[in-house]
């Protein structure tokens, strides 16, 4: 019986591979939005819907946070090398959804009004 041949193509490389700085940045970013956005319903709550500016202060604050954390989470998706991206992944995921509840609630607000 011949022996059978092998190719050594199949090779695993044990790497070490860190996760995006950008990434690990946007998660905190998204991590501060969750804490202003569960104090500002929170606040909301106790005042019976009667905020004032300070919550729309926060409002847009968180907005605009979660703008910048979807861009370095964007950012942090392309960085090449080796480089995990997951972070980067699930925060832009986060950064996406915070968005649309602020959006809603601001709509929602608005139609308040009218």
């Amino acid at each position: 019986m011949k022996g059978i041949k092998v190719k050594k193509t199949d090779t695993f490389e044990f790497e070490e591979k860190e996760h995006s700085k950008k990434g690990i940045i946007s998660c905190f970013f998204c991590a501060f939005e969750c804490i202003l956005l569960g104090v500002s319903i929170i606040n909301s709550y106790n005042n019976k819907g009667n905020g004032g500016i300070l919550l729309g202060i926060i409002g847009v604050s968180i907005v605009l946070m979660a703008l910048i954390g979807a861009y370095l989470s964007y950012m942090g998706m392309k960085e090449k090398g080796k480089i995990k991206k997951q972070t980067a992944w699930y925060s832009l995921l986060l950064h996406v959804i915070i968005l649309l509840g602020m959006s809603t609630i601001f709509i929602a607000g608005v139609m308040a009004l009218v």
